[in-house]
């Protein structure tokens, strides 16, 4: 019998029973939390379920009793789901309801965003100058009104929001040389060699912008493009690069350039490089000196930032819009396509 209490009072035996109790708790805690997860996330779907066949006039019907946080989180479900109506429908009731200012305008902020993201643009412009109305330093606002006149192609306009985001201290170099770009490119009274010029000048100045910058340089004047390119980019426009007309090619530069000769010696342009640590250079460049030629390489461009892939290359990335994110990803494919495409 005392031989069990000494066992009992032995401090081994206390850590070991303290060990077990906070494992008790812990597991207790933790299936507890995932319990109450699942019966909130059910709930919530039932909430939601309700109001996906019922029409306008229903809608305002069922919604009168409707706490504003629950109608907040039935919009933000609808948003996530790309029901954008409905997702604008409920928005558009908060604001009805609403009595507090500053509320109301979160919630205005909400729709506009919705807006925007529905595609409807010039109802997501009223809206977000009607915020800045009321509330003009609102970085956030600012920058979805410059999205929102770049898409619409009004690029003074958006250079004209940059200069109050410069005010705030908001870090816009990037987003203020892109819209000095297309603004040049897109601008129908200049001649072509003024815009090479001036694209020129800013690339020198702040050195980005290379795909957008250097795909108009070479479709347009691909000797200027030679003499302003940082070799050390070339991976960054290999697509530009990869589809330039054999006439465009300064063999001078490519002859002193590794990455440029077996580029060009994959394309089958010259013959300057017998293998590449490139793996889909290495294997074109082997099948051209074996005389096939039924491959070439195709591309896809990749966000760094939200790693979205697009078929196609943009200066902004559509999804996170981001500058100067999207970066080129080449893939062999069967040559099949026909040497010329032009509709002219």
């Amino acid at each position: 019998m005392n031989s069990f209490f000494i066992e009992f009072r032995d401090p081994l035996f206390g850590i070991i029973i303290f060990f077990l109790i906070i494992f008790f708790i812990s597991f207790l805690s933790y299936w507890w939390g995932r319990f109450k997860r699942y019966e909130d996330h059910k709930k919530l779907s039932k909430f939601i379920s309700k109001f996906h066949s019922v029409n306008d006039e229903e809608f305002e019907e069922i919604t009168k009793n409707i706490s504003q946080k629950s109608l907040l989180i039935l919009a933000e479900a609808y948003l996530q789901s790309s029901e954008y109506k409905k997702s604008i429908q409920v928005y558009k009731l908060l604001i009805e309801r609403c009595t507090v200012s500053s509320v109301r305008l979160e919630i205005t902020f909400a729709l506009a965003k919705t807006y925007f993201k529905a595609g409807f643009l010039e109802r997501a412009k009223k809206l977000f100058l009607i915020i800045l109305k009321e509330s003009p330093r609102s970085p956030d606002v600012l920058k979805y009104l410059l999205l929102i006149y770049e898409q619409l192609k009004l690029y003074s306009k958006a250079l004209e929001v940059i200069e109050p985001l410069e005010e705030l201290k908001v870090e816009v170099t990037a987003q203020k040389s892109y819209i000095k770009c297309m603004l040049i490119i897109n601008d129908q009274t200049l001649e072509t060699a003024q815009k090479v010029k001036k694209l020129v000048d800013i690339y020198k100045k702040d050195k980005l912008h290379t795909h957008l910058i250097f795909e108009f340089l070479f479709l347009h004047d691909s000797s200027t493009a030679w003499q302003n390119l940082d070799l050390s980019k070339c991976e960054d426009i290999i697509d530009t690069l990869f589809m330039l007309d054999e006439s465009k090619l300064n063999s001078e530069i490519i002859s002193e350039n590794g990455y440029l000769r077996e580029l060009y010696s994959a394309k089958g342009y010259v013959e300057l490089a017998e293998k590449s640590s490139v793996f889909e250079f290495d294997l074109l460049i082997h099948l051209k000196r074996s005389n096939i030629k039924s491959a070439t390489l195709m591309f896809e461009y990749t966000c760094n930032e939200c790693k979205e892939s697009l078929a196609f290359s943009y200066g902004r990335c559509p999804y996170c819009h981001n500058i100067d994110s999207l970066k080129p990803q080449l893939y062999l494919t069967k040559d099949h396509f026909e040497k010329n495409l032009s509709f002219q």
